[in-house]
């Protein structure tokens, strides 16, 4: 499944599972489907890009046997993500989404995406908030990469508070390079949804805002944030 095929609107929502309860991680990622969640948000940390630790290839191998019509987009927050290319291939992953932070040069970034791109995944590149948008970088990615994610949040765990300034970034990519689907990600509710939509964001990942509430009212809520400026 591509990233176009699940564009219904002119934008979609997912669903971070990093603030759900994994021990119910089949029966919450159905339920958030079968609510109208867009697609799954999964998060692979390796606790050396970030502190933090999470689930990898094995776990979204087991979730893909029982979801296998299910968008998954893998953001990876790991030092090495050409070491997981393979495996996240192996586990059906739809979009692949890494960090550039990871690489020292832009030349390294490209060989990873053609890896990736081999594999027959997509493939977005992922910005801290604090990173700057490199434009010669952005050029050589034209037509390679369907995605751009800039965090709106330091990467690493869920929970944190939207940083606004990030919507320069989206701002700036819409203006100059509006072929990218800009995706962000980090404590994205019902306040700032719509000011990110207005911002050039098309592909949103919420986590508290949707899986500690009702499903079906929470995706209500944010789409109808998102129509006040369609």
């Amino acid at each position: 499944m591509k990233l176009k095929n699940i564009f219904k609107k002119n934008y979609i929502i997912g669903a971070s599972i990093l603030s759900s309860n994994l021990s119910k991680l089949y029966e919450t990622s159905n339920n958030l489907l079968k609510n109208g969640v867009d697609y799954l948000h999964l998060d692979v940390m390796d606790g050396h890009f970030v502190p933090n630790l999470t689930i990898g290839p094995p776990v979204i191998s087991s979730l893909r046997n029982e979801l296998q019509n299910a968008f998954f987009d893998v953001h990876l927050m790991v030092s090495n993500p050409e070491q997981w290319i393979k495996p996240l291939s192996d586990c059906k992953t739809n979009l692949f989404v890494f960090h550039v932070e990871a690489f020292k040069t832009n030349q390294e970034i490209i060989n990873c995406i053609n890896k990736v791109t081999s594999e027959e995944m997509e493939v977005g590149i992922a910005f801290k908030p604090n990173t700057n948008i490199d434009d010669i970088l952005l050029k050589m990615c034209t037509n390679l990469v369907q995605v751009i994610l800039i965090m709106s949040v330091e990467p690493g765990f869920g929970g944190q508070s939207f940083m606004e300034k990030v919507l320069e970034k989206v701002i700036y990519i819409k203006t100059h390079f509006p072929n990218f689907t800009i995706q962000i990600d980090g404590g994205i509710n019902v306040s700032n949804i719509g000011i990110s939509y207005k911002a050039g964001v098309q592909m949103f990942v919420c986590g508290t805002s949707i899986v500690k509430y009702d499903y079906q009212s929470a995706m209500t809520d944010l789409s109808n944030e998102i129509e006040k400026f369609n």
